[in-house]
C-alpha cells in the first residue's frame, strides 16, 4: 500500500508520533512511520530512504529530542532533497536547532504545545488534505529549501558527504587540499601558490569558525549555507577551522611555530571529524 504521509520522530517521542499516526490514519491518511513499516529484514536506512521518497508529506514531530537527534536531521535532509512538502507539529515549546532550521525554517509551522495534544491532531488533519487537494493558497505555500536531488546515488553518497548545507567553507576547504596535492605531487616550485594556498587556507578557516560559533540568529537563513560545514560536530570543525587559520597565517607571515603543535591540532582535527561521522 502507498503510503502519503512519513511521520519523522525521535524514538523517545515515540508515544506522540503513535498518537498523531493513529489519528491521521482513523481519518483515511496513510501515514508511514518507524519502526512499524520497517520490512523485517530490510536495511533499515534504505527503508527511511524509500519511504520519504515515497510520500509527498513530511510530518516532523518538533520536540526537545527531535531536536537534538541525528536521525532526525537526516530524515529532513532527505524529505527536502525529495522535494516532500515539510510540516513541522511542535508539541513542545522549543525552537528548530540549528541542524533543523535550514530544512524546517521557511515552513508554516503547527503548533501543537497547549494541552491536550488531540485537540490539535484536526489542525494537521486539515493541513495535510488541502495539500493533497492543491487546496493551499499560494500565499500560504512554505517555501521549501533549495536542495537538489544528488547526483550520486544514496546509497553512496554518504562516501562523499561532509556537510549537509556548506558552499564557501567546503569548496574553499576543497580547492586548498587539491591545491596542497598538486603541489607536492609535482613538484611545483612555490612561488605564488604559497601565497594562494595561504590565503585558501585562511579564507576557509574563518569561514567555518563564523559558521560554528556564530548564533544561527546573527545570520539570515539564506546566507547561513554559505558558512555552515557540520551538523553536529562542533569540536572537529573548530579544530580543523584553527587549523587552517594558522596554517595559512604561516604562510602569509612566514612565522615559525613549532610543528608539533601543527601536528597535534591536525591529529585531534581528523579524530573528532571521524567520530562525528
Amino acid at each position: 500500500m502507498k503510503h502519503s504521509v512519513f511521520i519523522s520522530h525521535s524514538s523517545k517521542d515515540k508515544a506522540i508520533a503513535d498518537k498523531v499516526c493513529d489519528f491521521l490514519e482513523a481519518n483515511g491518511i496513510s501515514c508511514w512511520i518507524a519502526p512499524r513499516d520497517v520490512t523485517p529484514g530490510k536495511n533499515y536506512g534504505l527503508a527511511i530512504i524509500d519511504a520519504i521518497d515515497e510520500c509527498a508529506v513530511f510530518v516532523l514531530i518538533l520536540t526537545r529530542e527531535s531536536n537534538k537527534s541525528g536521525q532526525v536531521v537526516r530524515e529532513a535532509e532527505r524529505a527536502a532533497s525529495a522535494n516532500a512538502i515539510i510540516i513541522p507539529f511542535r508539541v513542545e515549546d522549543v525552537q528548530p536547532s540549528r541542524n533543523l532550521e535550514f530544512y524546517v525554517g521557511a515552513a508554516h509551522w503547527l503548533d501543537a504545545v497547549t494541552k491536550p495534544l488531540e485537540k490539535h491532531l484536526s489542525e494537521l488533519l486539515k493541513a495535510i488534505q488541502n495539500w493533497q487537494r492543491g487546496d493551499v493558497p499560494s500565499e500560504e505555500r512554505p517555501a521549501r529549501p533549495v536542495v537538489q536531488s544528488p547526483a550520486i546515488t544514496s546509497s553512496r553518497r554518504r562516501w562523499f558527504t561532509i556537510s549537509s548545507a556548506n558552499r564557501a567553507g567546503v569548496v574553499l576547504l576543497a580547492v586548498y587540499l587539491i591545491c596542497i596535492g598538486l603541489v607536492r605531487l609535482f613538484a611545483v616550485d612555490l612561488g605564488i601558490l604559497q601565497f594562494i594556498t595561504a590565503i585558501l587556507g585562511l579564507v576557509a578557516g574563518i569561514f567555518i569558525l563564523i559558521g560554528r560559533l556564530i548564533p544561527a540568529s546573527a545570520i539570515t537563513s539564506d546566507r547561513r549555507r554559505w558558512f555552515t560545514i557540520s551538523s553536529a560536530n562542533l569540536a572537529g570543525t573548530v579544530l580543523l577551522a584553527v587549523f587552517l587559520i594558522v596554517i595559512g597565517i604561516i604562510g602569509l607571515t612566514g612565522i615559525v611555530l613549532p610543528g608539533i603543535l601543527l601536528t597535534i591540532l591536525a591529529l585531534a582535527a581528523g579524530i573528532f571529524i571521524l567520530i562525528g561521522r
